[in-house]
């Protein structure tokens, strides 16, 4: 009441009575909140030097008493604020760097009663203000270390939101973790573990999966340990594998292309609300050269541009009248977002660059940077084109992709399974003779018809056979909650995220997604990440798909210009710009050029 009515001396003075009272009772928790209520109030009345001692208190009792999280965090953002406005940006930088070392210890833990929105919303303010600082240190000394560390700072972000991409619902009990660190010669008690363990999982393993499993470890009890790895660690985890040393995301990234001179560019960019700057970085692997450039954008412009994209997503899969008139405008408006140095970079481009590969932050995923105008060219006139989520997981692709070894001319075409539904794609299986008729000699050909093409089938092709291609046919159900997007197989088949990285890829493949289907209106097209990062752990090279192409569409026209490419060896990132620029010959409104590839931009048959 007293700080409603703004009477702060008042409300202090009874906040520190309330202390004496906590005190004596011993509750921590609420001491510490009303530390920090107190030092939030002398905070923004100024009293920096009283502010302090108050923060350092709640951070203390937070830490050391209670393991409040949250708290730590939001009283030592406090303190580097302070630190900050009193010029001091080094010790700012400090107390920054603890609340990340705390993010980067909660990070994978599913006990922490703070809200995923909270800790999404605390970590964007800590590692925003970190590349603050770190920008100006840059803008001083042009260190290119610097930009190697801000960079990782910004990979840990990405990380740290991607910590539901692939949650594990599978838990095993510490209580039997004990049991294991030796062998025991008793083998009805070994027998009696396992049926534990199986009992455990029996509601999440397939048969097959856990035979393999059983045949494979025999009597190795390491291997009771590692079942939880054996299912999900399908590939280098990046949230569990994040490096101490932050400098090593770069650093690891060049080491895998550094033999290599693809001509390759990577923009890297965001937005950054506290100080109205998007902020670019351009990326040149083979040289090992990044540049930092910005340009300042209000937040209300922002905004617009925003409810532009939203208003697009509104309209995904209805009328073209609509929707095409919207994207056009929007496409053309996107170079405006960019600072002039990167204007520049891709006016005069002397085919220095012909690869370009976009990583967007946060709601910047969702603009269609594959059209952008350039001078009134779509981007892929320009460049071969592909984006990634993050660099870290990028370079994973790369290097898991090496590792595979050799591919088939092979594609597993999943043909309708939708027929007769309201779903029903109507040219998937007219597309699939076709690619056939043309390709048969280029491509071995597999194949589920709609009324084969239920679970069980999927399972065993994804277990037995080895395929370059995985062509589905039919709809990416897209839900505004990501883990309940469902890849849609016959009548009430349906595969899910948390499904999909039970699955383990013979040989790396590509993924072409025929159709995505959004369930509500609200829904970005950010959410796909989700389904995509499951197909990465289970070893797919990268995925094309579409979010306004439409179900109606005849796409036969371009996945066949770029199985063509594919089948004279060339790499994924120049087939797919190739099937854009056949698109480009035709009149098809902008809505089905649009199109996205994530992955390996190398990939090759």
């Amino acid at each position: 009441i007293y700080y409603k009515w703004k009477k702060y001396d008042r409300a202090v003075k009874t906040l520190k009575k309330c202390i004496q009272i906590v005190e004596k009772q011993k509750n921590f928790k609420l001491e510490a909140r009303i530390n920090l209520l107190i030092g939030k109030i002398l905070y923004f009345r100024e009293n920096f030097y009283d502010a302090k001692y108050y923060f350092n208190q709640a951070f203390n009792l937070s830490y050391s008493k209670i393991n409040d999280f949250k708290g730590c965090i939001i009283a030592k953002n406090y303190l580097a604020r302070i630190f900050y406005f009193q010029g001091n940006s080094n010790e700012a930088l400090n107390e920054f760097k603890v609340s990340y070392r705390i993010l980067k210890n909660i990070q994978c833990r599913n006990n922490i009663e703070i809200s995923d929105a909270t800790l999404n919303k605390l970590s964007f303010i800590i590692i925003i203000n970190i590349v603050k600082i770190k920008i100006k240190s840059y803008e001083k000394n042009q260190d290119n270390r610097i930009l190697i560390n801000i960079l990782g700072y910004l990979e840990f972000l990405k990380f740290f939101r991607a910590r539901n991409f692939y949650k594990s619902k599978i838990e095993i009990s510490n209580s039997y973790l004990s049991k294991w660190n030796k062998l025991s010669p008793k083998l009805d008690e070994i027998k009696k573990d396992i049926t534990i363990l199986d009992t455990k999982f029996k509601e999440s393993i397939y048969k097959d999966e856990k035979d393999k499993i059983e045949k494979n470890r025999r009597n190795k009890i390491e291997n009771f340990l590692s079942i939880r790895d054996k299912i999900w660690n399908k590939s280098i985890d990046g949230v569990y594998s994040f490096p101490d040393d932050i400098n090593q995301i770069m650093d690891r990234f060049f080491e895998v292309i550094e033999s290599e001179n693809k001509k390759w560019l990577i923009l890297y960019f965001l937005y950054s609300p506290i100080d109205e700057k998007m902020i670019f970085f351009t990326i040149d692997p083979f040289r090992r050269k990044i540049s930092y450039s910005f340009r300042y954008y209000s937040y209300e412009k922002i905004k617009k541009i925003i409810e532009k994209q939203n208003k697009i997503n509104k309209l995904k899969g209805k009328k073209n009248s609509e929707l095409n008139p919207l994207i056009e405008d929007f496409s053309s408006q996107l170079f405006d977002l960019l600072p002039d140095q990167v204007k520049e970079i891709l006016i005069s481009n002397q085919n220095e660059y012909s690869n370009l590969t976009i990583i967007p932050h946060q709601f910047l995923f969702d603009f269609p940077w594959e059209i952008m105008k350039i001078k009134n060219k779509n981007t892929y006139l320009k460049f071969n084109v592909s984006r990634h989520y993050c660099i870290d997981w990028l370079r994973t692709d790369i290097e898991k992709d090496r590792k595979k070894g050799a591919r088939k001319n092979s594609i597993f075409y999943i043909a309708n399974p939708d027929h007769g539904t309201e779903l029903e794609l109507p040219h998937s299986e007219n597309e699939f003779l076709s690619l056939k008729s043309k390709l048969s000699g280029d491509f071995k050909f597999y194949e589920l018809n709609y009324m084969e093409a239920t679970i069980e089938n999927y399972a065993k092709f994804i277990n037995k056979r080895k395929f370059s291609i995985l062509h589905h046919g039919g709809n990416l159900l897209i839900d505004e909650n990501p883990q309940k997007s469902k890849l849609k197989l016959f009548r009430h088949d349906f595969i899910t995220p948390d499904h999909h990285i039970k699955y383990s890829f013979k040989i790396n493949p590509l993924i072409v997604i025929s159709n995505i289907e959004y369930q509500n209106e609200s829904v970005d097209s950010y959410k796909i990440l989700y389904f995509l990062r499951s197909f990465m752990l289970s070893g797919a090279a990268g995925m094309i798909y579409s979010i306004t192409s439409g179900k109606k569409t005849d796409k036969t026209k371009f996945y066949l210009k770029i199985y063509e490419s594919l089948a004279k060896k060339e790499p994924v990132i120049k087939c797919f710009s190739k099937a854009l620029k056949n698109l480009e010959e035709s009149d098809l409104p902008i809505r089905y050029k649009h199109w996205i590839y994530i992955g390996d931009p190398f990939f090759e048959l």
